[in-house]
């Protein structure tokens, strides 16, 4: 056999071949050319077995270095975490992050908050300030009011709690891929399943949280795709609440990008490790080195750099790199030691839910502990129901969900909400005469900005833009009423009218036609009843449609910008000098001047300035140099000229001449 040939089924260049036989035992000599068949078999068999072990070498010191890494991160987030209140002084505030309180008065200075050693700043002030140092934050509940997502995390912890601990079995980990828009975690995600989820997308964009369970080397691991979108900021905050490791991808010709940032924010703060995919790598202009150098900037330092970051090099459109990425995420799972009692009652968390035409409330529950079955009732936030069947994310029909197992549910009477958590009760009897079954997102009539509608000034009205807005899941709902209400102006805002989950019904088009009103969907159409009622309209409304989130933005951003009024801009066209006074009446005064810059017209608007100061305002009446009207006047010219002004001028002061300009006025999301 030639050498060459063995060196190709062996994956390996000629050279590299050569120099390795000695060290395997095999002296060929560097210029041999053939090797009979039965030695080539033997360098074969000692190849993989080479291979075997310098992969046990590779897991082994991966290991060492992730538990590094844990260890250091766990350090890290013990020394500078920090629980801050609803209202904080600034004295306790300066104690609590262990400061000099002159040292913390002047950061806050710097950042714009003018507050004293016993004034009181908010959560979201301290927060942003706190962070800025260095700080991880927590809320300090401790005598204030337990917020919706607290009661959530209550509930969660009282039901991993109820776990026996002689029934623990290994649960399988739950992973989210996270990162910037377009970076490639939807197509990293299809490398690994073998699905192309990317074509079902709107514009190639995750619109949605998905839960996925894969199988990797006979060992399921639940994967959950978090959109990039900005507008998704909340779902990319609960996809974080409910993994065990993370998956912070960046495209190798792009970098570190904002919501990369906010992706890695989310991670530190959920506390769980987390391994850098580095996708694109096969693509024009991918520089890895540049990726790994603003990873260090961030104190996170690549392990081939000699730090504890664990980053892979892969290319999600090509496949390469996945395997490997692969065996990093299961490594890391295997030190968490995950477990759970699928005995317990059953508990999870909704990371997708929906109203479908066929089916009614759907909800997708990721299960953290205990079996959910066929049959079972639960109750799932304001939502309850019996379960009538449940599919897995592959389409097929299940009868139990065991943990960290993600199932799409059918039975409930309401619809949940995402970040919901779902509950196992015995009987819902009482449950039925007890809570609210109200879906929540019906409950809220409009988008409020900082100000409420009391502080609006009377002379100057906030002028609104009523909608009726309807999206296919609360998760998108949510995300666009977030975004929406950024569209912040003093003077104009959003008012949701109506807001639901589903298609357009009968009543949308009515009210809307009744009130005048647009009516606005994401992912959803219009109901045949709707179509009758739209097809018997007098003046016709047409219900704008959008597939793709930034786009319905757009839309209403452009509705809101015609709303405002326009911008007084003034463009400064000429200055001249007062050299004399002849003669003054009322308002109007006779004045000899000179033009040192640009060139002044009659009827320009200008302001009388005195040194700095501006002392009046008026306008030019009529020019005249000699005895002669002029149209205008030059820069270096002397003239006489009529003004009217608003107050007395000496010789000396100077005029500044102006043209006022209307400029539209645009908004920024």
């Amino acid at each position: 056999m030639n050498i060459s040939e063995l060196a190709r089924r062996l994956n390996v260049a000629p050279n590299t071949l050569r120099e390795k036989l000695p060290e395997l035992g095999f002296d060929i000599g560097k210029r041999a050319i053939k090797i009979d068949n039965i030695l080539a078999q033997r360098v074969v068999e000692a190849w993989k077995l080479m291979e075997r072990e310098e992969m046990k070498r590779k897991r082994a010191e991966l290991k060492k270095r992730v538990v590094e890494q844990k260890e250091s991160a766990e350090g890290v987030v013990q020394q500078k975490r920090v629980e801050l209140p609803s209202v904080i002084t600034v004295d306790n505030f300066a104690i609590r992050l262990g400061m000099p309180v002159t040292k913390l008065i002047a950061v806050l200075m710097q950042n714009g908050v003018m507050a004293a050693l016993n004034e009181r700043i908010d959560f979201d002030t301290a927060a942003i300030i706190a962070e800025d140092l260095g700080f991880f934050v927590d809320r300090d509940l401790t005598g204030s009011e337990t917020t919706a997502e607290d009661v959530k995390k209550q509930k969660l912890e009282q039901a991993l709690s109820s776990q026996k601990e002689e029934n623990l079995i290994t649960r399988p980990p739950v992973v989210v891929v996270m990162g910037h828009v377009d970076h490639g975690k939807t197509t990293l995600l299809d490398a690994i399943r073998e699905t192309n989820v990317v074509a079902t997308e709107s514009g190639g964009i995750t619109q949605h949280i998905g839960a996925y369970q894969v199988q990797i080397k006979g060992r399921p691991i639940t994967f959950i795709d978090t959109p990039g979108h900005e507008a998704f900021s909340m779902m990319r905050v609960r996809g974080g609440q409910v993994a065990d490791v993370a998956v912070l991808v960046v495209a190798a010709d792009d970098g570190i990008m904002p919501q990369t940032l906010e992706s890695l924010s989310v991670i530190q703060r959920a506390g769980i490790p987390f391994v850098v995919a580095i996708n694109k790598v096969d693509k024009e202009g991918a520089d890895i080195d540049r990726i790994k150098q603003q990873l260090t900037e961030l104190n996170l330092l690549p392990e081939d750099w000699g730090g504890k970051v664990v980053c892979a090099q892969v290319s999600a459109k090509k496949r390469t790199g996945v395997e490997e990425l692969l065996e990093t995420i299961l490594l890391v799972a295997d030190l968490e030691e995950l477990k759970a009692d699928p005995t317990a009652p059953a508990c999870g968390t909704v990371v997708e839910a929906r109203v479908d035409r066929g089916e009614g409330p759907v909800a997708t529950i990721l299960v953290h502990t205990g079996t959910l079955r066929i049959g079972a009732s639960i109750v799932v936030g304001n939502a309850y129901g019996k379960i009538k069947s449940m599919i897995d994310y592959r389409g097929e029909r299940v009868v139990e969900a065991p943990p960290s197992m993600p199932v799409k549910i059918i039975g409930l009477k309401t619809s949940a909400s995402v970040g919901d958590i779902c509950e196992e009760v015995a009987s819902l009897k009482h449950v039925k005469k007890q809570r609210d079954f109200r879906i929540r997102i019906e409950d809220t009539s409009s988008i409020h900005h900082s100000k409420d509608k009391d502080s609006d000034d009377e002379d100057h009205p906030v002028k609104e833009y009523p909608v009726i807005l309807r999206a296919d899941v609360i998760g998108s709902l949510e995300a666009i009423i977030s975004s929406l209400s950024k569209l912040n102006d003093p003077s104009v805002r959003v008012k949701v009218v109506h807001q639901g989950l589903g298609d357009f019904t009968e009543s949308d088009i009515k009210q809307a036609s009744d009130m005048g009103i647009d009516v606005l969907g994401f992912n959803v159409t219009v109901s045949q009843a709707g179509k009758e009622v739209l097809s018997s309209l007098e003046h016709r409304i047409e219900p704008h449609q959008f597939s793709v989130i930034y786009e319905l933005l757009d839309f209403v951003k452009e509705r809101l910008e015609a709303l405002l009024d326009p911008e007084e801009v003034e463009h400064i066209v000429a200055k001249a000098v007062i050299i004399a006074l002849f003669k003054k009446v009322g308002k109007d005064v006779i004045i000899g001047a000179r033009v040192e810059e640009g060139t002044l017209d009659p009827q320009a608007l200008i302001h009388v300035m005195r040194g700095r100061e501006e002392i009046g305002e008026g306008k030019v009446v009529e020019l005249q140099i000699g005895k002669q009207s002029v149209p205008q006047v030059k820069s270096g010219s002397e003239f006489g000229a009529k003004i009217r002004i608003d107050c007395d001028v000496q010789e000396k002061d100077a005029l500044i001449a102006y043209i006022v300009e209307m400029k539209k006025r645009t908004l920024s999301l």
